[in-house]
């Protein structure tokens, strides 16, 4: 037995992507969202790719994962999957019908699908970039936060004041500068494919959301919740589960006094003269670094060490060219970094490819510094 059909859903802002999908939802079809900034061609070949395929008993939702190599895969979901997570949700972000969700950037995401439906279980408004506003809660990734942060300073009135982040870590200056508009940061670690797992409630650390368990082997984070995904549509991807119940992405993590710290996926971590590098905890610290927008650290090979520490950066172009220089930046990286996990190698672009939920592409962004597609810094 299966269960509705795919509908393949496209638009060209939030609230017709909104309705589009509650649309679908209502007459029992299961909403895939895709990215309006695809070409048509690529777009068909998505819906060609999944149209034929049976659905399994219980999907409700299919949401795209963030595949760093232009293909994300296909993740399908029970409706309680997702609606499980609700309550305990609303009394974190203390949301009402009165809220207004806000979904910056693409729509296509996990994280935006997540939201409405989220918005709809409660009967709350859903806005995109063109109504920030009149938004009341962010649901987004650090690098989107960040942008919707210094949009802010151009609002009339904005009434912004809770921000739910997923999807990497929030650097302290981020917290300062959310903190400086009076709102309230709660962080969460998850994944497409387990939904929440962590929450940080006031920056202390992450602590099991309602309902997870957890478990470390072999420095590998398994999770046990009521909140993970039916699978995959097709062959493929990094959800592994055991019969018991338990999952993993392969993310690495370990605890510290008490709370869960997450150390970034194992296939992503930089071997480099014996010792083992995690992009994202270098990245968390350079984020702090005052000129930087954005900086994305990926292994660049050689022949001697294995690989080098390498890192791009996208500067804040307001500030002066020699705080943008390769002595200033490596001064500053000094102060935030041990000697081995300093990027020996910097490259400068003026923006990076990003997935489906704005995460930067690591994969994309370290093939186009080894092809010389970045300058780099001087």
């Amino acid at each position: 037995m299966t269960s509705s059909a795919l509908e393949f859903i496209r638009g060209e802002s939030v609230a017709e992507v909104a309705a589009k999908v509650a649309e679908a939802r209502a007459g029992q079809r299961v909403p895939l969202v895709g990215d309006s900034r695809w070409t048509d061609e690529y777009w068909q070949g998505v819906c060609d790719t999944w149209r034929a395929m049976p659905l399994p008993e219980g999907a409700a939702w299919a949401a795209l994962s963030s595949g760093t190599t232009g293909n994300p895969r296909l993740i399908l979901r029970s409706e309680e999957s997702w609606s499980d997570s609700f309550e305990a949700l609303n009394k974190l972000l203390q949301a009402s019908a009165s809220d207004v969700f806000y979904i910056p950037g693409s729509p296509a995401s996990s994280l935006a699908l997540f939201t409405f439906a989220h918005a709809a279980a409660l009967r709350a408004k859903v806005v995109g970039e063109d109504q920030l506003a009149s938004a009341t809660i962010f649901h987004g990734t650090p690098s989107l936060f960040r942008s919707t942060l210094a949009k802010l300073s151009n609002t009339e009135s904005p009434k912004l004041r809770v921000a739910l982040i997923g999807g990497d870590s929030l650097d302290d200056h981020t917290r300062a500068l959310a903190a400086k508009h009076s709102i309230r940061v709660i962080s969460y670690y998850g994944a497409a494919e387990l939904s929440f797992v962590a929450v940080d409630v006031d920056g202390g650390g992450f602590k099991p959301f309602d309902g997870v368990e957890l478990k470390i082997i072999d420095n590998l984070l398994w999770v046990k919740s009521p909140y993970l995904a039916l699978g995959y549509l097709g062959v493929g991807g990094s959800l592994k589960a055991t019969p018991e119940g338990w999952a993993t992405v392969g993310d690495l993590a370990s605890f510290e006094n008490g709370y869960l710290k997450i150390h970034g996926r194992a296939d992503c971590a930089i071997q480099t003269a014996a010792v083992t590098v995690v992009p994202e905890d270098v990245e968390q610290a350079l984020q702090n670094l005052e000129v930087v927008k954005q900086v994305v650290v990926f292994g660049l090979p050689n022949e001697s060490i294995g690989n080098l520490v390498a890192a791009v950066l996208v500067f804040d172009e307001k500030f002066d060219a020699d705080l943008r220089s390769l002595l200033a930046v490596e001064a500053q990286a000094a102060k935030l970094l041990s000697p081995t996990h300093r990027p020996r190698v910097w490259f400068v672009a003026e923006s990076v490819p990003v997935t489906i939920s704005s995460k930067p592409a690591r994969k994309l962004i370290q093939a186009a510094a080894i092809a010389g597609e970045y300058r780099k810094l001087v």
